[in-house]
């Protein structure tokens, strides 16, 4: 079994897996509640953790590839938890990211270090990723900067950015399919996107 996990996974899930809390001890806050009783948060952990995690894969010279999924797997192993909650078009984009099984390894592996242990959250993300990975996939660019500019007589810059980022959100919340369907809502919001 472990020889096949590696064999389709590489050594990212496990190295992500012993980086993802190393911000932990630069991000301890300790406050009192009301009740008298202390809690101690790690609010942020993650960012400090993939800075060091960066650290240690630069001496151990890992590949650029190696080190960028591993950094990613670190900063992003808190998502899958709040996949359940997120807006319809950022949970989609998350699920349709080509790492988010590993992603789910690394939460897996970070919520069983806890006593108690709950996978509840992430039983309801797998779910999603299962709901996602079965969708017939949508093409990635209903239209191009280049179109966008001639219908609407834009210049090249920031705004396409904008415009195109919009169409995609509208696509993954189900509201656009096509690319006639694209061009018209920009049209009809072309003043509230740029």
């Amino acid at each position: 079994v472990i020889e096949q996990f590696y064999e389709k996974y590489g050594t990212e899930v496990s190295w992500a897996v012993l980086f993802h809390d190393l911000g932990k001890r630069t991000k301890k806050h300790t406050r009192q509640l009301p009740s008298g009783e202390t809690r101690t948060t790690f609010v942020g952990h993650e960012m400090d953790s993939r800075e060091m995690a960066g650290k240690i894969a630069d001496r151990l010279r890992f590949s650029n590839a190696k080190k960028e999924k591993i950094l990613w797997l670190v900063e992003n192993h808190l998502l899958p938890r709040d996949l359940p909650v997120m807006k319809l078009s950022k949970r989609r984009a998350m699920l349709q990211h080509s790492w988010m099984e590993e992603l789910m390894f690394v939460a897996l592996a970070d919520e069983l270090g806890n006593f108690p242990s709950g996978t509840n959250d992430l039983d309801s993300a797998y779910k999603l990723l299962k709901e996602e990975r079965a969708r017939v996939p949508e093409p990635k660019e209903l239209v191009s900067g280049k179109e966008l500019m001639a219908k609407f007589n834009l210049k090249p810059g920031p705004v396409i950015g904008k415009l195109k980022a919009a169409i995609r959100e509208a696509q993954l919340e189900d509201k656009i399919k096509t690319p006639e369907e694209a061009l018209r809502f920009v049209e009809e919001n072309l003043k509230n996107l740029i």
